[in-house]
């Protein structure tokens, strides 16, 4: 897939001061896609407050020339200082078509906006710290156990070889105490898979 979260190829004729700011740009795909494609960076005038998020794509961002991830995306500097407050990372939305995120990334990341006040539902935007994207959002109160990726297809292993092994990484994106006393695996097929687990559980 190619596909881009946010498009623009406008060259610039015909647009000036163009202001992106307190947007969410996900990619959910797989294979080339962008979580932000801009082709030229000439009409804009502000670009900041942010989030990249391009998943397992092999690209992050194109902001004129290709960015392989926030740092590069900020040393392009146009205009002066673009994306200095933005940030890089899985909103973790409640669904493909639910774009209110759980995660904490985006609460009272964003800046605010002159004649924005509500949120995409009504709601009061924070004064002083709205958060990025559509809502105007406060994470769980209680634990929220995120595992990624959720899964991962090892594909065909010759007989008497292994796999290459694979990262899962465990997160709490609720404001609650998330405790985990041990890991294990579970399903068919137990003594295919080793897990290695490096954590210390008290």
């Amino acid at each position: 897939s190619s596909g881009r979260a946010f498009n623009s190829v406008s060259t610039g004729v015909g647009s000036s001061e163009l202001s992106i700011m307190n947007n969410s740009f996900v990619f959910s795909g797989s294979g080339a896609g962008y979580a932000s494609y801009i082709a030229s960076t000439a009409s804009l005038s502000a670009h900041d407050y942010n989030n990249y998020y391009a998943g397992t794509s092999t690209n992050f961002v194109y902001y004129g020339t290709a960015c392989a991830d926030l740092a590069a995306l900020q040393a392009v500097d146009v205009p002066a200082g673009n994306d200095a407050n933005s940030v890089s990372g899985n909103p973790f939305y409640y669904g493909v078509t639910n774009l209110l995120p759980y995660g904490d990334l985006l609460y009272q990341a964003g800046t605010p906006i002159t004649g924005i006040e509500d949120d995409i539902e009504g709601t009061v935007r924070d004064e002083f710290d709205p958060s990025i994207g559509a809502y105007e959002y406060e994470p769980p109160a209680d634990p929220v156990f995120v595992i990624t990726p959720d899964e991962f297809d090892f594909g065909s292993v010759h007989k008497d070889f292994e796999s290459a092994p694979q990262t899962f990484t465990i997160q709490n994106q609720g404001s609650g105490t998330l405790t985990i006393t041990s890991i294990s695996i579970t399903g068919d097929d137990l003594d295919e898979f080793e897990l290695i687990d490096e954590n210390v559980y008290n």
